[in-house]
């Protein structure tokens, strides 16, 4: 990937706007058109929100982000507390992945004991 960006912020519902913004004004600076933009910020909410609420919920999110030809390659990772929360008011992985494949042409979600840690996608930019 070259020209890779990173964000790592708090894991609050605030902060997905500053997410949000970010990864858009990244890939229209690659000429990602309106609806594309739209799609990105879309994503980004659904990913960070379903990071956040998973029973080890995180208490940073990193989000990093490059090119690849025309395709944005989108990783978010959740730097994970102790706590545990009870399950039933966890994300479900199923929902969050239709939800993220609408949006983007490849998702991916990264499990570790249990908890969905990670969420990679790729968004391409260009006419397929």
């Amino acid at each position: 990937m070259n020209d890779e960006i990173r964000l790592v912020f708090p894991a609050k519902e605030p902060m997905l706007l500053v997410a949000r913004m970010t990864l858009a004004g990244y890939a229209c600076q690659f000429g990602a058109d309106m609806d594309t933009l739209e799609d990105i910020r879309t994503l980004s909410d659904e990913a960070c929100y379903c990071l956040m609420h998973q029973p080890q919920p995180a208490e940073t999110i990193q989000v990093s982000a490059g090119m690849e030809g025309k395709l944005v390659k989108i990783r978010f990772e959740a730097k994970r507390t102790r706590r545990i929360i009870p399950t039933e008011s966890a994300h479900d992985p199923e929902i969050a992945h239709g939800i993220l494949s609408s949006l983007a042409s490849d998702v991916q979600l990264r499990h570790d004991r249990g908890d969905m840690h990670a969420i990679e996608v790729a968004v391409h930019l260009g006419p397929l």
